[in-house]
């Protein structure tokens, strides 16, 4: 295997989004989805999907719609994501701020125009009352042939050479990202997603709706966001891979190497509590 990153390929449709109502919710997105949405509703927000096309259940729902295929619309399925609010205070706090649909959608088009892949984001859409948000769906494009890296390193330890070359992936993808000003602040290695056979590989980063964007992102940083990723024996060399010659990120090696100690210590910890 070989793992190259390529620039994304941005649809010929890419600026032909708008904004719209329907059935009392508010969003932007490409005018086919629109068009489903104001023409089939239920059948692209389904409160109930079934399992078959459920592709994730915790912590958000995720699951998979068959469009009709159209002229020069490439998506026959998309990903449908219910972000709402998870407790009562976020939702307090909800007339202060953007959607998670509506940050997820903002931080894949961040991506893309970086040249950094991230399934393509086709519409976000949110209902709201009085301020407050109630609910609110992104939609984007549906991959369905992909490996988590996470996955791929529990069921291929001893695979150096493909591992480097996810190392090298992976640090490269998140140095650009973090380049161009965003921080993901929920890295991990379940939300890299590996994607297409033969030698052509997508290398998506998911999951974004947490990001946040610093006109200046510090060491300090960049190495707390990349402290969540988990390599075992191999994250030396990850950090090598990442700091390369930067002295300045070298210099919070030790720090890296306890922040992920600690949170494996507290993610134990809350278990205990759990139970």
């Amino acid at each position: 295997m070989h793992i190259t990153i390529t620039p994304p390929e941005v649809p010929i449709f890419y600026n032909d989004f708008i904004s719209f109502t329907a059935g009392g919710y508010t969003g932007f997105g490409h005018p086919q989805i629109i068009e489903n949405l104001k023409s089939n509703f239920s059948d692209i927000i389904i409160k109930n999907p079934p399992r078959e096309n459920v592709l994730k259940s915790k912590p958000n729902l995720i699951y998979k719609v068959t469009l009709p295929q159209k002229p020069l619309f490439p998506f026959s399925q998309v990903a449908v994501k219910i972000c709402n609010p998870r407790n009562v205070i976020k939702r307090l706090l909800s007339p202060l701020q953007d959607s998670k649909a509506e940050r997820s959608f903002s931080a894949a088009r961040h991506l893309i125009a970086n040249s950094l892949d991230t399934p393509f984001p086709l519409a976000f859409l949110e209902k709201r009352k009085n301020g407050f948000i109630t609910e609110s769906y992104y939609i984007a494009e549906y991959i369905d042939d992909y490996v988590k890296i996470r996955d791929y390193l529990r069921e291929n330890p001893e695979n150096y050479k493909e591992i480097k070359e996810m190392i090298l992936a992976v640090s490269d993808y998140v140095k650009r990202m973090h380049g161009s000003d965003m921080v993901h602040r929920d890295l991990n290695l379940a939300n890299f997603l590996l994607s297409g056979k033969g030698k052509k590989k997508r290398l998506v980063l998911v999951d974004l709706n947490r990001y946040r964007m610093h006109k200046k992102i510090s060491p300090f940083r960049r190495v707390v966001d990349i402290g969540r990723l988990y390599w075992g024996k191999h994250r030396p060399e990850f950090f090598q891979a990442y700091s390369g010659e930067d002295k300045k990120i070298k210099k919070w090696q030790r720090f890296f190497n306890f922040y992920y100690s600690w949170r494996k210590k507290r993610k134990r910890l809350k278990k205990l509590l759990k139970k």
